[in-house]
């Protein structure tokens, strides 16, 4: 690599470098951004109006992590706060005492759930309750 010309040394790290960048940060955006329309419209699918929702354990405390790294990651935040507004909100009063009554690994899906399920709250409420208190 020392032997060639300097035009030609810049040339291939700027190839390695935009490719570094490429896999390091720009897919593992749209990784996310593909997470959270999943996530999205698997609440709207098999959540909200489901009677049981205890086989989906797995998913909730999935797509939970996964808005809970998001919303401690600030730089995350605002890349996806134009496509997703929700996310900004997810935060704010997490520890309030109406959560409480739900197992921590479902606190950011709950609270989701919540501003989704309009007059259907206490029915939400009650089935994440449920989850842990009636496992098979």
């Amino acid at each position: 690599m020392d032997t060639l010309d300097i035009y030609l040394q810049n040339k291939i790290y700027n190839y390695y470098w935009q490719r570094r960048f490429c896999t390091d940060v720009i897919q593992h955006l749209q990784k996310i951004k593909i997470y959270i329309h999943q996530f999205t419209l698997f609440i709207d699918k098999h959540i909200l109006h489901n009677t049981s929702i205890k086989h989906y354990k797995y998913y909730l405390k999935k797509y939970n992590n996964l808005l809970e790294t998001i919303c401690y990651d600030k730089g995350m935040l605002l890349y996806l706060r134009n496509d997703w507004p929700f996310l900004y909100s997810l935060k704010r009063n997490i520890e309030y005492e109406k959560y409480k009554i739900v197992a921590p690994d479902y606190y950011f899906v709950l609270k989701y759930t919540l501003s989704k399920s309009g007059a259907m709250k206490y029915h939400i409420m009650e089935k994440f309750r449920n989850i842990e208190h009636n496992s098979f």
